[in-house]
Order: C-alpha cells, then structure tokens, then sequence
C-alpha cells in the first residue's frame, strides 16, 4: 500500500526515479501513443495510465533528482528508438536540463553495498537516495521504481522507496 506520508515528507527534498521510469517519463511527455506501442516500454508492461500516474506524482516533488548512471542507461533505452530518435534526443536533452543530477564517482559506488547486487546504476541510485551517508543506513530523498526487488533492498537499508506496482494497485483502489 502507498503511504502518503512519504509524498509529504519528501516533496521538498526531492525524489529519484530509476531508468525504466525515466524512460517512461520522457516517452510519455514526448509521444504518449509510443508507449504502448514502442517495444522499450511496452514490453515492460507500462502502459498510458502508468505515465499519467507517474507524471502526476511526480509533480508534488519539487525537484527530480538523477545521476549520470541513470540517464545514460536511459539514453541506451533510447537507443532503440526507430523513429524521430534525433528529435527525442533534443526533447530528452530539454527534459535533462530540469532535472537535478548528482555525480558520484564510479569508484566510489563499488563501496557501496548495492553495487554488488545490482551493478553500478542501482549503487548511484542508493548512494544518491543517502546523501552524505551512502555507506550507512537511511535516506535523504524517496525512490521511485519498477523494480521490485530493488526497492526491498532500499527499505532494508532505511532508504524509502515505492515499488511502481504499489502505486498502480493504490490507483485502483482510491
């Protein structure tokens, strides 16, 4: 279930979204008919509803925050674009420009426990999600994501996080 709480305890620090959701995010303002259409996010299920859900929620934060790690996996993700890829490249670029983005060194993330279990990306998102602290526990800002088990890992180390499944069931609930 979806704690409002979270929103409110972090709409004015900042929130995270993880590369599937950011490729989503960007689609969705870019060409809402791709993406049910675009194999790079319809095969990952997501639908319209889940970008208006997502969009929308993502408005209550006054900042979204990313690393070079998440937007260059996103950038992959893009990659596969058959049509209009130039276009979505000069809209991505727009979309980057409003975003927050923190740097961490590589070499850094491998220090960080979440390296080990899901690669370089997912250690930006925990050491961004921490703050100062990355290699303690607990967390600055709230995690979005898709990735279930991922966000089972950041609430074991007191970072919070919602599973993109969560807010889906919470939507049709309410």
């Amino acid at each position: 279930m979806l704690d409002l709480n979270l929103i409110q305890r972090y709409w004015n620090k900042g929130v995270i979204i993880d590369s599937n959701l950011s490729i989503l995010l960007f689609i969705g303002r870019w060409w809402p008919a791709l993406i049910e259409s675009w194999k790079g996010t319809r095969d990952r299920g997501y639908t319209h509803r889940d970008f208006e859900m997502l969009n929308t929620l993502l408005s209550s934060f006054q900042q979204i925050l990313a690393t070079p790690h998440i937007l260059a996996e996103t950038n992959n993700f893009a990659n596969h674009l058959k049509q209009d890829r130039k276009l979505f490249y000069s809209f991505m670029a727009k979309e980057i420009a409003i975003l927050k983005e923190s740097y961490i060194d590589s070499i850094s993330l491998t220090k960080v426990k979440c390296y080990y279990f899901f690669g370089l990306n997912d250690a930006s998102i925990e050491a961004l999600a921490a703050g100062d602290n990355y290699t303690t526990i607990g967390g600055d800002y709230l995690v979005i994501s898709d990735d279930s088990k991922l966000v089972a890992y950041l609430a074991g180390r007191g970072i919070e996080a919602i599973n993109l499944t969560n807010l889906r069931f919470y939507n049709e609930v309410r």
